[in-house]
């Protein structure tokens, strides 16, 4: 019998993949190997007085709370997303599609996959608590549930929500793989963020991109003849060795900076995530209304904060111009 998502009954705490898991050799009853010799003895007195093993306890538990369960298992059944037929040319679609790969006609908006994502995860909730006798509410998460995480991504929850699962999964046994591949965040990195409500990586990745933009901004200006008040950006020698070496090495930087984006920023959305939820658990506890209102501040994407992120970025670039040719540049004038 396999005890993955089972609890100890002495620790109160899920077993995991890799636990050292002893057994009763008379009832049955998982425990972890230092809960057992703690113990001493098996402490599910409730079988061993009713001559019951573990097994058929935990099936009881599953039918009586979950009565359509076993019919199910017996006629094959298992409830997943429909397969998206569309209207117009009938053809088949994958349950997730949001368009007809046929015609091209629109079969779900992104509202309707979340509500039958949220439907799903209520019933795998509910066998999962069931599976757990009831002891605790199934999460993939640390610190926050399932319909949490699915609540503050809001958009585009088909990718990102298997995804965090898991990341979540690898910390929780100690796996480093991080990486994803994320291709919005490689080519504009401070709008993905800036998107997704995460401010200080949004200003981070445009400060720096900004800063290591300037030699590329300077070339392009003076083959466009382009004219400021605050300095004669012709008077630059982009020919000399120093800007060379400045332009390959900003250059070099800033692809670096990219591939990093594209590899990690899944991660970053995953932590800012697990960090915000837990601190507005933490700020708000038992109070719904409070917890719903910052979900809503905090979550989900914003349109006003990547268009203010354009033209920050712009901003910023001519600031970095700037300063770079008041001190760095200063030489090759």
């Amino acid at each position: 019998m396999i005890f993955s998502d089972h609890i100890c009954i002495s620790c109160d705490k899920r077993f995991k993949s890799g636990d050292d898991i002893v057994v009763c050799p008379e009832c049955g009853t998982p425990y972890h190997r230092e809960c057992w010799l703690k113990n001493g003895e098996c402490i599910n007195e409730k079988l061993h007085e009713n001559g019951q093993s573990y097994k058929e306890s935990h099936e009881e538990i599953i039918t009586e709370e979950n009565p359509d369960l076993e019919n199910s298992e017996n006629n094959g059944e298992q409830k997943t997303l429909e397969k998206a037929i569309c209207p117009i040319c009938k053809e088949e679609n994958e349950s997730f599609a949001t368009r007809c790969k046929n015609c091209g006609e629109r079969l779900k908006t992104s509202e309707d996959l979340f509500n039958e994502l949220m439907s799903l995860l209520e019933d795998a909730e509910k066998t999962a608590e069931s599976n757990n006798s009831g002891r605790t509410k199934h999460s993939d998460f640390v610190g926050f549930s399932n319909e949490q995480a699915l609540r503050f991504l809001k958009k585009n929850t088909m990718r990102y929500f298997p995804l965090f699962i898991m990341f979540s999964r690898n910390e929780q046994v100690g796996n480093n793989k991080i990486f994803s591949f994320n291709l919005a965040a490689l080519l504009f990195p401070p709008l993905f963020f800036a998107y997704r409500k995460m401010t200080a990586a949004c200003l981070a990745f445009l400060v720096a991109l900004g800063a290591l933009a300037a030699p590329s901004f300077i070339i392009v200006a003076q083959k466009r003849k382009l004219e400021f008040p605050w300095f004669d950006i012709a008077a630059i020698d982009t020919d000399s060795m120093l800007f060379q070496q400045i332009y390959f090495v900003c250059a070099i930087l800033s692809y670096a900076i990219q591939i990093f984006a594209f590899l990690f920023a899944d991660w970053l959305y995953y932590r800012h995530m697990s960090k915000k939820i837990r601190r507005i658990n933490y700020q708000c506890g038992e109070n719904v209304a409070q917890t719903a209102h910052l979900m809503e501040k905090y979550g989900g994407t914003s349109v006003s904060a990547l268009v203010s992120a354009v033209f920050v970025y712009t901003f910023v670039g001519m600031l970095t111009v700037r300063f770079l040719i008041t001190s760095v540049f200063d030489n090759l004038l």
